[in-house]
């Protein structure tokens, strides 16, 4: 059985990254000899963020893609198998620490190196006494490092741990639903950038999110399986305010929402001289959305045709977005996401350029403290789910 699972879930990989080039933003991929097909979305002819790769026989792989390979974690479940595994992804293959749960409920734990699990490596075990079973290289490593929790309602999650609770960066995937967060916890909730991803058929491929204590507050990205985008205002994790949505062709149509619905899908459209639109306000003071003769979405507050106070901006180009204060139209202080799953939290100088406090994270190496400088925490992850950590001075190690 875990034969079976290695070879689908290493060929799910070599399906979704290898297939060829899709045309567009979306694309399904399918190989003619077994019927797979790979959902997901591309930029620059790369895949990026969110997908899954499903199966003939039903089985499917969740995985997330920066710049064409799978990082983070892989989640495979269905088909003839029947059983659950989650584990970690590094560099297009399967490293580190993950869990299978087989249909009879018996939990199997392993550990990978370049997709191959390694028998000398045996993750302790252990349950707690509200039914939670942990698997870890060391018991401590929930109270400040990386960690597999399986729930009593089956639900898992993988990443890291800080005082027995899920903090900082990792991955929950609920068992009866199918989905999957993956990104920033604190206190044991989501909390920060993130990702929700959905399985085949949903309303949702995936959202991308600012969370603060579990909710989502500020403009929601929602991409679907029929190639839209949906820029949506939230207020306690519902839908509400004035949005839009992105057609697969690229036409951009203003929705108002409230409590989660649309109550208004025909908007005023102002335009002014340079070709931009805005819907909400004329451009030159309220808030509202705008759209540029270029394609890019600003929603927000706006002075004089440029974002005044807080605002987003999504680029359509290259799926990169970004919210948070802004001063004559340039982003003083708040969050930059690019499509590969790279983001920073902090402050910027003339408009989107890291500058002072701030944290940044790729899937390779993280940096909390000063920009501009470069001085503070800069961490380097490592294939097998642990980093290593130096301080840096003016950019150089400090030895």
């Amino acid at each position: 059985m875990m034969k079976r699972w290695k070879f689908m879930t290493a060929a799910a990989i070599a399906l979704g990254l290898a297939v060829g080039t899709p045309a567009g933003t979306y694309a399904y991929v399918s190989k003619s000899d077994d019927g797979s097909k790979n959902i997901g979305s591309w930029v620059s002819g790369e895949q990026q963020g969110p997908g899954m790769v499903v199966f003939e026989d039903g089985t499917t792989v969740c995985l997330f893609c920066s710049n064409n390979k799978a990082e983070g974690t892989m989640i495979t479940y269905g088909g003839e198998i029947g059983s659950i595994s989650v584990g970690m992804c590094y560099n297009n293959k399967q490293n580190g620490m993950g869990v299978t749960i087989q249909k009879d409920g018996t939990r199997k734990s392993y550990f990978c190196e370049d997709n191959n699990i390694k028998k000398n490596i045996v993750l302790k075990s252990w349950m707690t006494s509200d039914k939670v079973q942990f698997y870890a290289k060391e018991k401590t490593d929930i109270e400040d490092g990386k960690a597999i929790a399986v729930y009593p309602s089956g639900d898992i999650y993988i990443g890291d741990f800080k005082d027995g609770k899920r903090d900082g960066w990792g991955t929950y995937f609920w068992n009866s639903q199918k989905i999957w967060y993956m990104g920033e916890f604190k206190d044991g909730v989501k909390d920060g950038v993130g990702y929700m991803a959905y399985p085949e058929g949903g309303e949702y491929l995936y959202k991308s999110a600012v969370w603060t204590k579990d909710k989502c507050q500020d403009i929601v990205f929602y991409y679907t399986e029929d190639d839209d985008i949906y820029l949506v205002p939230n207020k306690d994790s519902k839908d509400h305010g004035l949005g839009v949505k992105i057609k697969a062709d690229g036409t951009v149509v203003f929705l108002e929402y409230k409590n989660g619905k649309v109550t208004n899908a025909k908007q005023d459209v102002y335009a002014d001289k340079a070709g931009n639109r805005y819907a909400g306000t004329d451009g030159k003071k309220g808030s509202g959305v705008k759209v540029t003769k270029k394609g890019e979405i600003q929603i927000g507050s706006f002075k004089d045709g440029r974002l005044e106070g807080q605002g987003f901006i999504y680029s359509a180009d290259s799926m990169a977005r970004e919210e948070g204060t802004y001063k004559g139209g340039g982003l003083l202080e708040g969050v930059s996401i690019k499509a590969n799953g790279t983001y920073y939290k902090g402050t910027f100088e003339r408009g989107n350029v890291l500058y002072g406090k701030g944290f940044y994270r790729s899937f390779r190496e993280s940096m909390e403290g000063t920009f501009g400088d470069y001085t503070g925490i800069h961490r380097i992850f490592l294939k097998d789910g642990s980093s290593t950590t130096d301080v840096l001075i003016d950019g150089k190690v400090k030895r």
